[in-house]
C-alpha cells in the first residue's frame, strides 16, 4: 500500500510538473515515469505533444549529452516508433535534433558503473553519440531502440555466430514487448511479428 501510495505521489508530481498537455499523453507519461532521470527532463517531456509528429508515440525518454565523451550539449534523449530526438531545453524555445529510425544502421552501446554512453550509426555514415545515460536508461533505450530498428521491412542485426541467446533473456524481451504492446506503443502484429523473431531464437 505504501509503494503504491509513493507511485500515485510520484506520478502526480509528474503531471503537475510537466503540464496538462503532456500529462494527458500515457505514452509521455509512461515514458518519464519508467526512466530513471524523468523527473530531470520534465521540460522536454512539457515540449514533447509539439514536437511530435501526427500519432508518434514515446517509448523511452532519458537525460544526457549529445557529443563527444559527455562534454556536448546536455538535454533529453527521446525515442519514438519513428525518429530518435534530442530537445536541448532553452529560455525562449527547445531545440531539437532528430533522426529517423529508418536511417540508423548500427547500435552500439558501452556500460560503465552508473553512466553509459550510446552511438548509433545512420547509413550516410553520421555518427551520433548520446553520453552520460544511467545504466537503467541506457539499458531500456538501447533494448526498444533494436527493437525499433529491426521493425517492418528491416531485420535486426543478428547475433554473434557460436553465441546462443539465453532463454531467459528471450522471454524477458518478450514480457516487455507485451508491456509495450499493453501500453499501446507497438501494434498487435509488430508484438506479433517480434515475438516470432525472439522465439524463433530459442
Amino acid at each position: 500500500a505504501a509503494e503504491d501510495a509513493a507511485r500515485r505521489e510520484r506520478a502526480a508530481r509528474l503531471a503537475r510538473d510537466i503540464g496538462p498537455r503532456a500529462a494527458a499523453r500515457q505514452d509521455i507519461m509512461a515514458a518519464g515515469l519508467a526512466s530513471a532521470t524523468g523527473e530531470r527532463c520534465r521540460s522536454a517531456l512539457k515540449a514533447l505533444p509539439g514536437l511530435l509528429l501526427g500519432d508518434e508515440q514515446v517509448f523511452v525518454v532519458a537525460e544526457c549529452s549529445l557529443g563527444d565523451g559527455g562534454t556536448g550539449s546536455p538535454g533529453t534523449v527521446v525515442l519514438t516508433q519513428l525518429r530518435l530526438l534530442f530537445v536541448r531545453s532553452k529560455f525562449s524555445r527547445d531545440e531539437v535534433s532528430a533522426l529517423y529510425l529508418k536511417e540508423v544502421r548500427t547500435v552500439a552501446s558501452r556500460q560503465q558503473v552508473t553512466r553509459g554512453s550510446m552511438r548509433v550509426e545512420t547509413l550516410q555514415g553520421v555518427v551520433v553519440e548520446f553520453n552520460g545515460l544511467r545504466t537503467e536508461d541506457l539499458a531500456r533505450l538501447d533494448e526498444a531502440l533494436r527493437l525499433a530498428v529491426g521493425g517492418p521491412g528491416r531485420t535486426a542485426p543478428a547475433p554473434p555466430a557460436g553465441v546462443p541467446a539465453a532463454s531467459e533473456d528471450v522471454l524477458g524481451h518478450i514480457a516487455r514487448l507485451g508491456e509495450l504492446h499493453a501500453a499501446g506503443v507497438i501494434t498487435t502484429a509488430e508484438f506479433e511479428q517480434k515475438k516470432k523473431q525472439l522465439l524463433d531464437r530459442l
